[in-house]
């Protein structure tokens, strides 16, 4: 019985892309994935961050064009942890 896969297992398959240093197989996932969200700086970054794990410049540039085309940017995020009622963030 098939199934529909959703974007958030095509982004787990991309992050197992990045862990495993498999370019090639991350480009058939960000083929995938990239329609589905299409307006999510995130998806651009891992790829990108992919292809500069294994030295490929020239496509890290070609991603990060496109990211800048489509008016994308990076959010800031922060992890905030409470240690003896003081907050912490890193």
């Amino acid at each position: 019985m098939p199934i529909k896969v959703g974007s958030s297992v095509w982004r787990a398959l991309l992050d197992a892309c990045r862990i495993h240093r498999r370019v090639e197989f991350a480009e058939k996932v960000a083929k995938k994935l990239l329609p589905l969200e299409a307006d999510k700086a995130s998806v651009y970054v891992l790829l990108s961050n992919i292809y500069a794990d294994t030295g490929r410049w020239e496509l890290v540039k070609k991603i990060r064009q496109k990211f800048h085309k489509k008016g994308l940017h990076k959010s800031v995020r922060f992890t905030t942890i409470e240690v003896v009622k003081k907050l912490h963030i890193y």
